[in-house]
């Protein structure tokens, strides 16, 4: 019996391309690390056909912990391929880990901190590399850039969006036209405005 386990969770999809990439981000984690990590999502990753994901069924946080294997561990330890605190981890899964726990307490788990540093550049300059790579596919002049985020109730989420795209917008300056953060979507209100603009705003 393995009575522990390690996850590397995003927030789930049902597009077989983001498991597959999440699987790829796993092998190179096990390769650095020398231990195995699952990879996961939050929610909906298991509803993919594996024929899709070359026979290997995909497994998400919320099947998991309806199945018996919950019962089998001691031991869950959690990598969040999320860049800010998003509410699936701090709130959804803290929730279900308390609840594993409070059946046998003495069982254990942990979830690291989040990708992004207040102050670190690194996932801006993977993000600014990705922008030059686009630029020599095909692009002529200059284009107007836009980082996007799915769109996020939580200020600490959205501070990371604002802070990278700070960073970003000035790295591509040289070869841009113009550059914006936006979301995809958001709640209706002002205590949500700290999310705009819109991507069709800015596409109009």
């Amino acid at each position: 019996m393995n009575f522990q386990k390690y996850f590397l969770v995003d927030n789930g999809s049902l597009r077989p391309e983001s498991i597959l990439s999440l699987r790829e981000v796993a092998e190179n984690l096990k390769f650095k690390t020398g231990v195995s990590i699952l990879p996961a999502g939050i929610m909906h990753s298991h509803k993919i056909d594996p024929c899709k994901l070359n026979g290997i069924p995909a497994l998400s946080m919320q099947s998991f912990f309806k199945s018996f294997d919950k019962q089998k561990v001691e031991s869950l330890a959690f990598i969040p391929m999320f860049l800010g605190p998003s509410l699936a981890i701090t709130d959804w899964l803290n929730t279900q880990l308390c609840e594993w726990k409070r059946t046998r307490p003495a069982r254990k788990y942990a979830i690291a901190e989040t990708l992004f540093r207040e102050g670190d550049d690194r996932i801006t300059l993977a993000l600014n590399d990705h922008v030059v790579k686009g630029l020599t596919t095909g692009f002529t002049g200059k284009p107007f850039i836009i980082l996007v985020d799915h769109g996020t109730p939580l200020k600490e989420v959205n501070k990371v969006r604002e802070e990278v795209g700070g960073q970003l917008g000035k790295l591509v300056a040289k070869y841009s036209s113009g550059f914006s953060t936006a979301c995809m979507e958001r709640r209706d209100g002002s205590d949500y405005d700290f999310n705009d603009p819109l991507l069709e705003k800015v596409l109009q």
